[in-house]
């Protein structure tokens, strides 16, 4: 019941805001800076790069739900997603999970936490060692 069934991954382009990557203060010039984090030739193109959704679905029908970074490879995620599928969630090492690129490791990482969480009746934070008071 708490093995992973199936992944599925939904592949996203999630517009920004006008005028939200750049400020009237910031100049779109620098491109090695922009190649440097994967954003393409240019930071509003950051905009347009496609990010995944993933849904990570137990024997027992539970959904958990990750998003990745915008930019990660579809061939990185395919590859996690076939190491993933049959795992049982409550025998991974939470803080280690088989999945080798950071682009997509916390997509993973997050839907298999929100699984739990539901299998245990549980809020996430309560898994990552309680909630903190603010203030």
């Amino acid at each position: 019941m708490t093995r992973i069934q199936s992944i599925k991954a939904t592949e996203v382009i999630v517009p920004a805001k006008p005028g939200s990557l750049n400020s009237d203060e910031v100049i779109d010039k620098d491109s090695a800076f922009a190649k440097k984090f994967l954003t393409g030739e240019r930071w509003t193109e950051f905009a347009n790069q496609p990010k995944w959704i993933i849904e990570l679905t137990l024997a027992n029908g539970l959904t958990g739900i990750g998003e990745t970074y915008r930019s990660a490879s579809g061939e990185l995620l395919h590859r996690a997603m076939q190491d993933l599928a049959g795992q049982d969630v409550l025998k991974l090492n939470w803080r280690r999970l088989p999945v080798t690129d950071q682009r997509i490791y916390e997509a993973f990482e997050s839907a298999v936490l929100d699984v739990v969480g539901k299998l245990l009746n549980v809020p996430v934070s309560q898994l990552l060692g309680g909630p903190t008071a603010i203030g």
